[in-house]
């Protein structure tokens, strides 16, 4: 039996990573030169070459990233390092709780660090060749301790309480994580704005007056009330461009990057908020939380199930079961099962999407500045406008972008 577990879990693994080099390859040889009719306006046979080179480069950094972080769970599965690295920690006889922290932070943390020349690599070579990289090493090693900071004071009370549930209360556990996800979750969106988010960037009010007037005047059309209009100054790490809403009732917030502000005009400011503004209106973001909130509720039913099996410890060689190694196991190999999940959550973003972009061209009555912001944000980000059926599936949680376009031209026509 206990073999039937350890190939099945390498299965599951295996099967997860060449679903996505599938797809990965896939995407590489769908690669097309001519430029689509949409964007013929706007891109260049020089400029749209480069965005396909882009892709391509991007899809074999994931392909070699994806087998080196595959094989180096294989090597840790099919050796003694679990099992080694849980027997030191017991040597030292700390409570259940803080054993498991250190082998869930330790493991994690050995993740992250072998794992960082992918980063250093995509961000100081790739972004920095296509001219998209303004981050220095000094910011992205500070970024860094920044997230180890956060997950020493945030991750290890979170990961402390859940471990408790599941040593405490082994046949309602999962029930009771729940309840501590939803409100910690809910309470993370309040004060993420004002605690987390400041410690990456600097967030200033809108000083261009012009522009302040016609967002307020959008969102009083739409009786949407803000906190807010905030400038992020995105332009430290990237040039590329975005905006957002964080907060939720009357501590909503509208962030722009300072690099939106610079190269889109006014009116497809206000288009593209119009979109983000959509998805509030729409109930979007409240149903993406309780999509969330089901998904978790999965997670931790089968994640009580998982760890109460004797046998799978056995399947991998660990020769004194905690409760905390089932926490690990169970990650690794509920991964390539969330890939599964995501086609179903991805699904529903991209139809969450086109609602978006339909209330934008209805509540501005112009599909024009809409279209051009679209047109604008795929060149200067060098989005793939072509991608393949497969990796939209699997991936992709906004429509291609030439999808939309066509759906905001034939809904704004009818």
């Amino acid at each position: 039996m206990e073999k039937i577990i350890f190939f099945s879990a390498i299965f599951i693994i295996a099967f997860g990573y060449l679903l996505q080099l599938i797809a990965n390859i896939l995407e590489y040889k769908n690669m097309q030169y001519n430029i689509p009719d949409e964007f013929k306006d706007i891109y260049s046979s020089e400029k749209y070459n480069k965005s396909q080179q882009y892709k391509k480069d991007n899809i074999k950094l994931d392909i070699v990233s994806n087998t080196f972080s595959f094989l180096l769970i294989l090597v840790i599965l099919l050796t003694n390092v679990l099992n080694d690295w849980n027997n030191f920690i017991l040597s030292y006889n700390f409570s259940p709780i803080v054993s498991g922290i250190i082998f869930i932070g330790g493991f994690l943390l050995f993740m992250d660090i072998v794992s960082m020349p992918f980063s250093l690599y995509y961000n100081f070579k790739l972004e920095n060749k296509y001219g998209f990289n303004k981050m220095t090493p000094g910011i992205f090693f500070t970024d860094k301790l920044k997230s180890y900071f956060l997950m020493l004071i945030i991750g290890v009370p979170v990961l402390a309480l859940t471990l408790y549930f599941f040593i405490k209360y082994p046949d309602s556990a999962w029930l009771y994580a729940m309840i501590f996800f939803i409100l910690f979750q809910t309470i993370m969106i309040f004060i993420a704005p004002y605690i987390i988010f400041p410690l990456f960037n600097k967030f200033t009010p809108l000083d261009n007056i012009e522009l302040k007037k016609k967002i307020l005047e959008y969102f009083n059309k739409v009786n949407v009330k803000l906190k807010g209009v905030f400038v992020m100054d995105g332009s430290k790490r990237s040039t590329k461009s975005n905006a957002f809403f964080t907060g939720f009732g009357s501590s909503k917030r509208i962030v722009l990057y300072d690099t939106l502000i610079e190269k889109f005009t006014n009116d497809e400011i206000i288009a593209i908020l119009a979109h983000e503004t959509g998805h509030y209106k729409k109930k979007h973001i409240f149903l993406h939380l309780i999509i969330s909130i089901a998904e978790s509720a999965l997670m931790f039913f089968l994640l009580s199930i998982f760890i109460s099996n004797e046998l799978v410890y056995k399947a991998f060689g660990i020769e004194q079961p905690q409760i905390y190694i089932g926490f690990l196991l169970f990650g690794i190999f509920y991964s390539p099962i969330g890939l599964f999940l995501s086609l179903i959550t991805n699904k529903i973003s991209r139809s969450f999407e086109k609602q978006a972009d339909l209330f934008a061209i209805q509540t501005i009555e112009n599909k024009k500045p809409f279209i051009d912001a679209l047109k604008k944000l795929s060149v200067d980000n060098l989005v793939n406008l072509t991608p393949h059926r497969l990796n939209v599936v699997l991936e992709y949680s906004h429509p291609p972008m030439i999808e939309r376009i066509r759906y905001i031209k034939q809904n704004a026509s009818e």
